[in-house]
């Protein structure tokens, strides 16, 4: 499959999906369902495989900020400059906690 380059509002729905993990406890965590549900959502185009990348390229952002991650998204770099400004604006947006 060709790449396609992630729009706003998957963006969005990727960050989303991310901050609301942030809350949830560590125990209740289920990663594979929450990348399920996004993908049921916003991201029907993306691969589930597709979807936990992103994930893990915010919590590359959120690393280099200092910032807590969810575990079992460990970070992924090779995020490019462009996709890192909009993925730490919507954090921002989402007021995404520290």
């Amino acid at each position: 499959m060709k790449y396609r380059e992630w729009d706003e509002d998957e963006l969005r729905s990727a960050v989303r999906a991310y901050v609301n993990l942030l809350y949830l406890p560590d125990e209740r965590v289920k990663i594979a369902d929450a990348i399920r549900r996004q993908r049921k959502r916003a991201l029907a185009g993306r691969t589930e495989n597709a979807v936990r990348k992103r994930l893990c390229n915010i919590s590359y952002i959120r690393n280099v900020c200092g910032l807590r991650m969810v575990r079992g998204l460990p970070p992924l770099s090779h995020i490019g400059d462009y996709n890192e400004q909009r993925i730490m604006k919507l954090l921002d947006e989402l007021n995404a906690p520290s």
